[in-house]
């Protein structure tokens, strides 16, 4: 798989993401410490999409993001944060060349993804179809 497969399988999840985020109208402030509802779900995991970028930046000897704290107060703000989240993010993807995808990145092991940028972006793709399956879910059991 090349550096485009992998941006492209990024864009797919976010735009899962998205959809997702865009039904939750009615469920959005729903949940509660225990268990996120939708609001904090979406906005764990938008910011972390800085964690992989910067993950892929350090392994690119290259200048990561600041992190950012999210705070959607609704949904549509969530999708405006998840776009400028995408734009921020893509300026480090877009440097992965096919030759980086087997460089060593600083993600945890064990968590069933290589510790490369090619592991940390399929890691990054799988966190944000997995958080947005778990909104689907707790929309589809209020």
């Amino acid at each position: 798989m090349g550096a485009d497969d992998f941006r492209a399988r990024l864009s797919e999840a976010r735009a899962t993401l998205a959809a997702t985020i865009s039904k939750a109208e009615q469920q959005w402030v729903l949940g509660t410490d225990a268990k996120w509802g939708p609001r904090k779900i979406a906005e764990h995991v938008i910011a972390d999409e800085n964690y992989f970028a910067n993950a892929v930046a350090a392994a690119l000897q290259a200048n990561g993001l600041e992190q950012q704290n999210i705070e959607a107060v609704e949904p549509q703000h969530a999708l405006q944060l998840l776009e400028e989240m995408a734009v921020a993010t893509d300026r480090i993807y877009g440097y992965i060349e096919d030759g980086d995808i087997d460089k060593v990145a600083d993600i945890p092991a064990g968590q069933g993804f290589e510790q490369t940028i090619g592991g940390t972006v399929d890691f990054a793709v799988w966190h944000l179809r997995d958080h947005s399956k778990q909104i689907s879910e707790y929309l589809n059991t209020k």
